[in-house]
């Protein structure tokens, strides 16, 4: 049987926290993406060779590594479902441009890139919908808790409403094509474990009340009509606003700044600490970028803004 070999994937960022629905929605975005490098190898397994931009010095050993350990996971169940031979083996280049600890997914990201490497190299045998479970294990070995609405939207693109996080039971909902998402956070000047607070994995365990639910399904309803006005409305949470503010002072008059520039709505990227902006234009998320960025200001360090549309292909060949 002939393998595919010498390619890339790519794997993207994702937004889970988008303001209503307690997590129950998942975004992918198509800035930062993720990529990695495949070629095969005469050495069994799975071996990562190099990780370009690693400054958070993620590990290149493979069994501690989320790429590393999601693409092993596949190699495995291909070699004992599928009579893929054992000596198959593949080697990894990563590029990381996902921001490790912004809320942005970047560990998830990786893993269902070598998820569908691994797929792809070896003739596509699962369809994404099987790679789940694969990458689920994987990564509860590494990252304890991880949820589906960030696996989901990074895997296969778009926004996706996960309705049971233990199955994989999710659907897309469209958006209207001109949608952008603004995002800032701060570039980290130290990485020292000493220093570091766990405020940031903090998280909100307040039972939704009903105008909670009732703006998730008037967000559904919203983007299904293209109308913003509903989007921006039902984009509120409703218990979530005094945990953001107490672990991220500073928070509500950003979004109140954010809010008056015409963003649709304003939030903290999964557990943080990245802010972002929903906007429903290009023009408009260039001048929310610019309020953004005015009003983290008086904060010090460095400051990275992004800009980027809705990506709906997900995990996929370069």
């Amino acid at each position: 049987m002939k393998f595919k070999n010498n390619f890339k994937i790519l794997s993207p960022a994702t937004v889970t926290n988008i303001g209503c629905g307690s997590g129950i929605f998942g975004l992918a975005l198509n800035n930062p993406q993720d990529e990695i490098t495949v070629r095969t190898t005469n050495k069994p397994g799975i071996h990562i060779a190099s990780i370009y931009n690693n400054k958070n010095k993620i590990p290149l050993n493979t069994k501690e590594n989320s790429a590393g350990n999601a693409a092993t996971e596949v190699l495995n169940f291909l070699i004992n479902e599928y009579g893929l031979s054992n000596s198959s083996g593949l080697e990894f280049n990563i590029t990381k441009r996902i921001p490790l600890g912004k809320g942005l997914g970047s560990a998830v990201a990786c893993a269902c890139a070598g998820a569908v490497a691994t797929n792809t190299a070896f003739g596509t045998k699962l369809s994404k919908h099987e790679l789940i479970p694969l990458i689920k294990k994987a990564l509860s070995e590494i990252k304890p808790n991880i949820k589906a609405n960030s696996l989901i939207p990074s895997l296969m693109g778009g926004l996706n409403l996960i309705r049971e996080q233990t199955a994989p039971d999710f659907h897309r909902i469209p958006i209207p094509r001109a949608l952008h998402i603004v995002i800032n956070y701060q570039h980290q000047r130290k990485d020292n474990n000493k220093t570091k607070t766990n405020t940031k994995y903090t998280t909100v365990n307040t039972p939704p009340d009903m105008q909670h639910i009732a703006n998730a399904g008037a967000l559904i309803h919203g983007l299904y009509t293209s109308d913003f006005d509903l989007i921006s409305r039902s984009l509120k949470e409703t218990f979530g606003e005094e945990h953001w503010e107490k672990h991220y002072p500073g928070f509500k008059k950003t979004k109140e700044v954010i809010l008056k520039s015409n963003a649709l709505s304003c939030n903290i990227t999964g557990k943080g600490p990245a802010i972002f902006a929903l906007c429903k234009s290009s023009i408009d998320a260039e001048n929310i970028g610019d309020a953004l960025i005015k009003s983290q200001s008086t904060i010090p360090g460095k400051t990275k803004l992004i800009i980027s549309t809705i990506n709906q292909e997900g995990t996929t060949l370069a």
